[in-house]
């Protein structure tokens, strides 16, 4: 996403917390930015402090609130129950409307209908961590993918954490390289 016209700043919050940063389309008009629109990519670097959840406060703020429609990406972890724990999490932080967890782990169910449906409706779309491989040989190249990337230019906040940030970029490092 932030290799699409996207102007990208970063401020601290703290140091035992996740590094975040917004990033916004430049007021040029260029191919991904037809609009006004105001676009947000929050890219929180990994271990966020559950017991200060001041990212994910400010990710449900900018989504809408406490009647955000946020979507979970749990794809890149290899944890069975992680989009459930961020459901249970965002709830805590006093969503009114549910978060839907995205439960597919098979790049052939990546374009079901009501994936890409839950996309469209999205304000904000939340990237679990995990390995970032596992994410991009799900959904790259795919209807899903366009559809995400989409549903960013049309305003959705998008946020994510450890792979979830490492998939934002043009370029991603993996394995080190």
């Amino acid at each position: 996403l932030a290799g699409h016209g996207v102007f990208i700043y970063a401020c601290g919050i703290r140091a035992s917390t996740a590094f975040l940063a917004i990033a916004r389309h430049s007021a040029q008009r260029d191919k991904y930015n037809k609009g006004d629109t105001m676009t947000t990519l929050m890219a929180i670097g990994g271990a966020v402090d559950s017991e200060e959840p001041i990212i994910f406060k400010e990710f449900i703020k900018r989504a809408g609130g406490a009647k955000a429609r946020i979507v979970i990406l749990p794809q890149a972890s290899g944890l069975k129950d992680t989009g459930k724990e961020y459901v249970n999490a965002f709830r805590e932080l006093g969503m009114k409307t549910k978060p839907v967890s995205l439960e597919f782990r098979e790049r052939k169910d990546a374009d079901k209908q009501k994936h890409l449906e839950a996309l469209r409706n999205a304000t904000g779309i939340f990237i679990a961590g995990g390995t970032q491989m596992r994410i991009t040989s799900i959904i790259g190249g795919t209807d899903f993918e366009s559809e995400l990337f989409s549903a960013f230019k049309r305003g959705a906040v998008v946020a994510g954490t450890s792979a979830g940030t490492a998939v934002m970029s043009k370029v991603m490092l993996a394995y080190g390289k």
